[in-house]
């Protein structure tokens, strides 16, 4: 979330949002671009997990029943690559989980 958002909800917690300046927030792609010359690969688990269930909609619980109900219509006309595009696209903010492997050193 922006900075001013993290102040608010801090705040709205009853703690003093004045550490919030000095967290330096990274995005999905700030970490991509910076892992890109550093590792031989990556791969990015939370938006693996959401395209999963962009893929498998039969697997989001029941408590999301339009999402559910969107994404199988999706997959039966064969649009999900779509929605999987789209995710891939734009900057979601989910918890990133990482997996990467250092390049081996140059002899």
């Amino acid at each position: 979330m922006p900075k001013f958002l993290a102040k608010i909800y801090v705040g709205l917690r009853g703690r003093n949002p004045t550490f919030i300046k000095n967290i330096n927030f990274l995005t999905p792609r700030v970490i991509r671009n910076t892992l890109r010359n550093h590792v031989t690969s990556y791969r990015d688990l939370g938006e693996e997990r959401i395209i999963g269930r962009i893929q498998n909609p039969e697997r989001i619980a029941l408590n999301h029943p339009v999402a559910r109900k969107i994404l199988m219509i999706l997959k039966r006309i064969k649009l999900s690559f779509v929605a999987c595009e789209i995710v891939r696209s734009i900057p979601i903010y989910t918890p990133i989980r990482i997996i990467a492997k250092k390049k081996e050193p140059i002899p």
